[in-house]
């Protein structure tokens, strides 16, 4: 008589399995087992002596040999939370982190200060458009924009646009050429910060290094190109008295205030992650 194999059991074996191949194996485990089953992690641990059929247990045993692989189980599952929404992502776009949350959670609060209502914010390297998404569904009289260099990432940014009825404008753009009508209240941008120094040194996940996007990772000038941009030519994008927010790597903040001093905007102050790591800059353009 062939075995019976109960969620509990798939369960457990499932992270033996992951043992040692994953820092996250209980999590990982319970998210592939529930994605098998097209059901909540919840709705495991209330249904312990449920069967698992084969069909399932073969999708479940592909997954669980891609995360072996180290492949990240939001690529395995195409789809990642953030802000409370769930978004589309695939190898094209970098994987939303809940440290991005902090940058999006400030932007609401200075636009919800600024209290216009109808504010221009401006996403830059969108990305899956979590950022951008995440802020239109907060305050939907914004009039939101992404862009990106990567067709294929904005691709993914105009999915999720649609799949959570959030009204952004995306175009394709290099950040170092942006060409706007008008300027806007409020740039935001989770950019590129990594040094590929990371990579030789072994700082920098192997499963970022192997499976993320390069070109959403790193960037030149060790990880700086990007804020030195930022700093010299996004005052003509922003309006008088605009912002501008980014995210920066939890060792950069030193050295990216002084990049943003030295050419001349003084209004700026930090915002810490949980960890106490100062993690995302804010600028403010001169009014005069």
């Amino acid at each position: 008589m062939q075995k019976v194999w109960t969620i509990k059991e798939v369960g457990d074996w499932s992270k033996r399995f992951l043992e040692g191949k994953s820092e996250s194996h209980r999590l990982d485990s319970d998210l592939l087992l529930a994605d098998a089953l097209n059901c909540s992690r919840l709705e495991l641990y209330c249904n312990f002596d449920k069967p698992v059929s084969s069909v399932e247990r073969e999708k479940l045993k592909s997954s669980l040999q891609k995360r072996a692989q180290g492949i990240p189980v939001a690529y395995i599952l195409g789809e990642k939370e953030f802000f409370g929404y769930r978004f589309s992502v695939n190898p094209k776009v970098l994987i939303p982190r809940p440290e991005t949350e902090h940058l999006v959670e400030e932007s609401i609060a200075v636009l919800k200060r600024i209290g216009d209502g109808e504010n221009r914010v401006l996403d830059v390297g969108t990305g899956s458009g979590c950022i951008a998404i995440a802020i239109k569904k907060t305050l939907p009289n914004c009039i939101v924009e992404g862009v990106d260099v990567s067709e294929e990432a904005l691709s993914i940014a105009i999915e999720n646009s649609k799949k959570l009825d959030a009204e952004v404008k995306f175009n394709r753009a290099n950040a170092f050429s942006i060409n706007a009508g008008a300027q806007y209240d409020m740039i935001c941008t989770n950019p590129p910060y990594v040094s590929r120094k990371a990579v030789s040194d072994g700082s920098l996940s192997k499963a970022v290094a192997d499976f993320e996007p390069e070109l959403a990772l790193f960037a030149e000038d060790d990880g700086l190109k990007f804020y030195i941009e930022f700093a010299r030519n996004y005052k003509r994008l922003l309006k008088p008295g605009g912002f501008l927010l980014a995210e920066i790597g939890f060792d950069q903040a030193d050295e990216v205030k002084s990049i943003f001093e030295s050419q001349g905007w003084s209004d700026i102050r930090m915002v810490a992650d949980y960890s106490g790591h100062e993690r995302v800059i804010v600028v403010k353009n001169p009014v005069n």
